[in-house]
């Protein structure tokens, strides 16, 4: 057994993907599946079950996930440590970034930027709730996040819990996701009022689906729906939008980047939900340069 393939299980679990994996982990997909089947071989035990609805840690994986965990996270930590200082470190950024698009081209623009100087930059694409644990932990930078506003004092808790600062850049209202198979998306339409998404299917992110967040439905208005898909997953996301008539609910942020082919943002009206769009870091650890940088380029994005 080595570190990257402990790694590479870490990540494998983390993202239920081999596609996403392999692209967090810089290495191709044939090469991932090649080692998670070598560890599996050494250990005698299947680490995952591989579905055409995505891979799961079996029983054995999950316990195995329990212990391998915590020492990728001391590594990390002591990696951070042992180049604290140097120059290296000073031109370095890692970004978690929960699927929005603004955030992605601003971490491409800083790219740009850098890109002549040595920078070593990384995003990876991680749920709310993977993005808090990975800055926490120091595998992450920054995390880009989103707050619903009738949460916001349940989130600020949880930042506070887990040793995290967060920066508010914009305050915006609600859209909806559609794609060609739903009638909306051919139609003119300034906004969408939740009374006209009665009878699609409602695509509904996991971290909305019980827990602190179990009544989001109810207090943006949605009440209707003829079918509930739930997932953590934007390539399942993606798919559903592009075959099915289901609509996802998201922050209005199309006025902020440019917009793709994939769907089409709808602004929601009649919620009193509004989303709140920010940064998290570590609380008391001082940014790089870089990572500086891109919290300046975020906010001069949202102006």
């Amino acid at each position: 057994m080595t570190l990257d393939q402990i790694n590479y299980v870490i990540e494998l679990g983390r993202t239920g993907s081999f596609s996403r994996a392999s692209n967090n982990l810089f290495i191709s997909q044939s090469a991932l599946s090649l080692a998670i089947q070598n560890l599996e071989k050494e250990l005698g035990q299947p680490l995952f079950s591989r579905t055409s609805r995505g891979v799961f840690p079996t029983p054995f994986g999950k316990s195995f996930l329990r212990y391998v965990t915590p020492i990728q996270i001391q590594l990390n930590q002591v990696n951070s440590l042992f180049f604290k200082g140097k120059s290296t470190n000073a031109l370095s950024f890692i970004l978690a970034n929960d699927g929005f698009q603004v955030a992605s081209e601003v971490f491409i623009e800083l790219f740009q930027k850098y890109q002549s100087a040595g920078v070593y930059m990384k995003q990876m694409d991680s749920s709310a709730n993977e993005s808090k644990s990975l800055v926490a932990t120091g595998q992450a930078d920054i995390g880009f996040v989103r707050l619903w506003t009738c949460y916001k004092r349940i989130e600020q808790q949880q930042f506070n819990a887990m040793g995290l600062i967060y920066q508010q850049v914009c305050t915006t209202g609600l859209a909806i996701g559609v794609g060609p198979k739903n009638p909306l998306y051919h139609q003119d339409l300034e906004c969408v009022s939740p009374s006209m998404l009665e009878g699609f299917s409602l695509i509904q992110h996991e971290y909305m689906d019980g827990g602190p967040y179990e009544d989001i439905l109810d207090q943006i208005g949605i009440t209707n729906s003829r079918s509930r898909v739930v997932t953590s997953s934007r390539a399942v996301i993606e798919e559903l939008i592009q075959n099915t008539d289901a609509y996802f609910i998201t922050a209005d942020t199309h006025q902020y980047y440019t917009p793709e082919n994939v769907h089409k943002m709808i602004p929601l009206a009649g919620c009193n939900v509004q989303a709140e769009l920010g940064w998290i870091a570590q609380r008391g650890i001082a940014l790089s340069p870089v990572a500086l940088e891109y919290t300046r380029m975020l906010e001069q994005r949202f102006i």
